[in-house]
């Protein structure tokens, strides 16, 4: 027997090279709304949230989408425009750096007399000819900061933010890459608050602990909204929103390899919670073993972003949104950056901050492809198109009821067959005409359903406009009548009752 369930859509249409500002469904169209633009915290704080996600009208993009996409990036653009408002200071940390544009307004910013410039980079971006090597041969106060140290391998300085002046943060997963700020899909959260905001004075203490390569009281400018590493505490902070999760957990993530976190993810879908994982197509292999099979064993759901490898293009986020409320995004990915890098770990509760999350999600979940769909070598409009069913009905239909002088409904008992119209009133059961109509549309029109939507008034002229086309009694036996339709139909046909 066939089952009725909900078709889905597949794909956003953008319209935007990139959503540097715009409406919730990803458009980029809009000035201000979700997805970018300017909103006011709603809880009072007086802080103005931005929301930037470069947001590729490419899946799997070309060189000439890349050079498109890097003319027109929203996220550049706001990061020079800060720049070139600051007043007097602006402090910089980044994991790589290689945008000439924003390198040209940073020495520009330096050689002011009223602007004082500073700049973490990771320690590895002072061995060859970069952005932050030469920024610091001119000049500028760049530092190369390391991690903690491991023996085998040093941790990164791999926080990405920037503070601008006594109000401004700018802040979320994209480095100041070529591919960061155009063909991936990446994020830049940017708000002014007071410079007594405790945002605003986390990430001013945590630059100067980084700065000053005070690793180990790093993680003291941690607090109830943002965590900062090298500690647990942005992992416990993870942890306790996924255990607390009611609806659902969406997760897109770089790089998941903390089996701590992995075990904690399965937890939420053997509890029933639905649970989306989307990452890396470069990632599958990797996903394997016990706590893997775990995760797939409670249901839990996962798709797979391309990318043009040879482009270096990668799904580069870094969040989870919980039951659609609760956003915690920042610059680390949920492996042993906890505990050997510089990072952060945000949470926000801002409804205008998390909503173009929840919808860049969607749309990204409709681009990527289930382990079986990458087997077969479908596309993602190829697996759209294989688990999307298409629906045929009516919901514009009259039956013939009542008798005498007064029909309660104008349709009528009549069938044309071969050009011939005939009466088919021997095949009503009693005077059930609504059950008549809808077992008719669902046996011998192979409909998938049907709503009889009697006119509420009745059109003949010599009727007072007061009197109603149904009685409510008579339309009561019709909506009963379709439950019971819909129940016997197992499935297979929708019966409605309406009216006009």
């Amino acid at each position: 027997m066939r089952r009725l369930r909900l078709a889905t859509t597949a794909f956003a249409l953008l319209t935007a090279v990139a959503c540097g500002g715009g409406s919730g469904d990803g458009s980029g169209n809009d000035d201000k709304g979700p997805t970018g633009g300017k909103a006011d915290d709603a809880n009072g704080s007086g802080r103005v949230w931005e929301s930037l996600l470069t947001a590729p009208f490419c899946d799997t993009c070309t060189a000439a989408d890349k050079a498109e996409l890097q003319d027109n990036s929203a996220i550049v653009a706001r990061v020079i425009e800060l720049i070139e408002g600051a007043e007097h200071s602006v402090d910089i940390a980044q994991f790589t750096f290689s945008n000439r544009d924003i390198e040209a307004v940073v020495l520009a910013a330096h050689q002011r007399s009223d602007v004082t410039v500073r700049i973490a980079m990771n320690a590895e971006q002072e061995n060859f000819d970069s952005v932050a090597k030469r920024l610091a041969d001119a000049g500028v106060n760049v530092r190369f900061i390391e991690g903690k140290d491991l023996g085998n391998r040093v941790g990164l300085q791999h926080a990405k933010f920037m503070r601008v002046d006594d109000d401004k943060l700018l802040m979320g997963s994209n480095n100041w890459s070529s591919t960061g700020t155009s063909i991936n899909n990446e994020n830049t959260l940017v708000v002014t608050a007071g410079e007594t905001d405790p945002l605003i004075t986390a990430f001013d203490c945590y630059f100067e602990h980084m700065f000053d390569a005070k690793l180990d009281e790093a993680a003291s400018c941690s607090n109830d909204e943002v965590g900062f590493t090298p500690s647990s505490l942005p992992f416990k902070m993870i942890r306790e929103h996924l255990r607390g999760a009611q609806t659902r957990v969406d997760v897109m993530m770089h790089h998941l390899t903390f089996g701590n976190l992995l075990k904690e993810i399965a937890k939420v879908g053997e509890r029933g919670v639905p649970v989306r994982l989307l990452l890396n197509e470069s990632e599958r292999p990797v996903l394997t073993g016990a706590k893997w099979d775990r995760i797939r064993a409670a249901g839990v759901e996962i798709r797979f972003k391309q990318a043009n490898e040879d482009l270096s293009q990668i799904m580069h986020h870094k969040l989870v949104i919980v039951d659609n409320e609760t956003l915690i995004n920042g610059s680390g990915n949920w492996s042993g950056a906890f505990f050997n890098n510089y990072e952060f770990y945000l949470k926000i509760t801002a409804p205008q901050v998390v909503a173009p999350f929840v919808n860049n999600f969607r749309r990204l979940w409709g681009w990527s492809l289930t382990a079986d769909s990458l087997d077969q070598g479908l596309t993602a409009a190829e697996q759209d198109v294989a688990n999307t069913r298409v629906f045929f009905g009516n919901l514009h239909a009259h039956h013939q009821a009542g008798s005498g002088t007064r029909k309660h409904d104008d349709g009528t008992l009549e069938r044309e067959v071969d050009g011939e119209v005939i009466d088919v009133s021997d095949e009503v059961q009693g005077d059930d005409t609504v059950r008549h109509a809808f077992e008719y549309a669902r046996d011998e029109g192979g409909l998938d359903f049907m709503a009889l939507s009697p006119h509420v008034n009745d059109e003949r002229v010599d009727d007072p406009a007061d009197i109603a086309n149904i009685t409510v009694e008579a339309f009561v036996a019709m909506a009963e009548t379709a439950r019971a339709v819909t129940a016997d139909s197992d499935g297979a046909f929708l019966a409605m009752a309406g009216s006009e």
